[in-house]
C-alpha cells in the first residue's frame, strides 16, 4: 500500500508537481471549488482532506462515502503513522 502526505515544495510546479499540496488542490484537481483541501491519497482510493468550511477536522472519503477521520491534523498524522506500524 502506498500513500503520500502532501507538502509544500517551494519549487516551480514543472519541477516538482507530484506531492505539492498547492498543485494537487488547484492545478491537478479543482478541490477548492468542492470545498476541500486534499492532504493525501492512498492506493486504496482513500482521500484524506480538510473541509474548507471546517478546517480543524480531517475527513476521509472512498468513492461517495465520506466520514470524519480525525478531530485535528495531529490526530490525523498519528493515525496515518500508526497505520503502517
Amino acid at each position: 500500500m502506498g500513500e503520500e502526505i502532501y507538502s509544500i515544495y517551494c519549487l516551480p510546479f514543472n519541477e516538482a508537481v507530484g506531492g505539492d499540496i498547492v498543485y494537487q488542490n488547484t492545478i491537478a484537481n479543482n478541490n477548492l471549488q468542492s470545498n476541500k483541501i486534499a492532504l493525501s491519497n492512498t492506493d486504496l482510493d482513500e482521500e484524506f482532506f480538510f473541509d474548507t468550511n471546517d478546517m480543524e477536522k480531517v475527513y476521509i472519503s472512498v468513492g461517495n462515502n465520506r466520514q470524519l477521520y480525525a478531530s485535528n491534523f495531529l490526530e490525523y498524522l498519528q493515525k496515518r503513522l500508526l497505520s503502517y506500524v
